[in-house]
């Protein structure tokens, strides 16, 4: 172990290459290049920094249809819109099938306002998502018009209290209208008992 480490730092300090492992399966030259990360070669590329991820990724070795996976970029997965590599088939890809953010739910429109890179570089920017639509508001009109009389009653004496000192006679009659307790009446309904009433009381 401890010589391995050892032919290890000699090979960064020296700039030469590893060995390619058995199970390399991209071009032999892109191995430990010391320029690009590949992925998806079956093997962690030494370019890569040991970052497995596949944000890294500068060049992707997989098959039409596959991406790098995004916890281990040697390996290759299918793609699939929200997986946040974008493929030669995607416009965008965010990393959600969200109408919102960078990029449409389907890959295949980038937002106003976003600007959407790369492989798994993702979008910055963008509109937030909004729904459009438009509706009438209902309106209606009404017209009408009620006119009414408040028709006063006129004829019967009223008294003012339920007192049976206040009787009040009938106009024209001898027959005395008995106290039937306090009433509402208009005003102007109530002047004239109000001249009977005082009239009377200042003949006693």
């Amino acid at each position: 172990m401890l010589a391995v480490l050892v032919l290890s730092a000699i090979t960064l300090s020296t700039g030469a290459r590893l060995p390619i492992p058995d199970d390399w399966s991209c071009v032999d030259d892109f191995w430990q290049d010391f320029a690009t990360c590949d992925c998806g070669c079956a093997a962690l590329d030494k370019d890569c920094a040991d970052t497995t991820d596949y944000s890294v990724c500068a060049r992707d070795n997989c098959r039409p249809g596959e991406v790098p996976s995004a916890t281990d970029n040697s390996d290759c997965v299918t793609s699939a819109c929200g997986d946040g590599w974008r493929d030669d088939g995607e416009a965008c890809d965010d990393g959600d099938v969200l109408a919102t953010g960078g990029c449409n739910a389907t890959c295949t429109v980038v937002n106003a306002g976003a600007q959407c890179g790369e492989r798994a570089q993702g979008c910055i920017g963008g509109d937030v998502g909004e729904g459009e639509g438009e509706g009438d508001v209902g309106e209606g009109e009404g017209e009408g018009e009620g006119e009414g009389e408040d028709n006063v009653g006129e004829g019967e004496g009223e008294i003012l209290n339920g007192n049976d000192d206040d009787v009040v006679f009938d106009e024209g009659t001898s027959d005395p209208v008995r106290p039937r307790g306090c009433t509402s009446a208009p005003v102007g309904a109530a002047l004239p008992l109000l001249i009977v009433t005082a009239w009377r009381r200042r003949k006693r």
